[in-house]
């Protein structure tokens, strides 16, 4: 289970980070409109939801995509003191 707000009690217990990013194109592309699509930051459907908007203008000419990892926390027993 994934806590998207962990307070600082709960990083002792962590084991896995989930990392998202969510990347544009660094070109403008006039024949592109992203305003119809939603980007999802958490992989929930509901939290993080990226939605482009009209201003500034030309705000949705660009591709976007979102890329997700997770990664592992190593040596959790030496942290916990075991």
């Amino acid at each position: 289970v994934f806590n998207a707000t962990p307070i600082a009690a709960d990083w002792i217990n962590v084991v896995t980070v989930k990392v998202s990013i969510l990347v544009r194109s660094p070109g403008l592309n006039p024949a592109y409109d992203d305003s119809g699509k939603q980007y999802d930051l958490y992989g929930d459907g509901k939290t993080r939801i990226y939605k482009c908007t009209s201003m500034p203008a030309p705000a949705c000419n660009y591709k976007r995509k979102v890329y997700s990892q997770i990664f592992q926390v190593r040596n959790v027993a030496q942290r916990k003191g075991a």
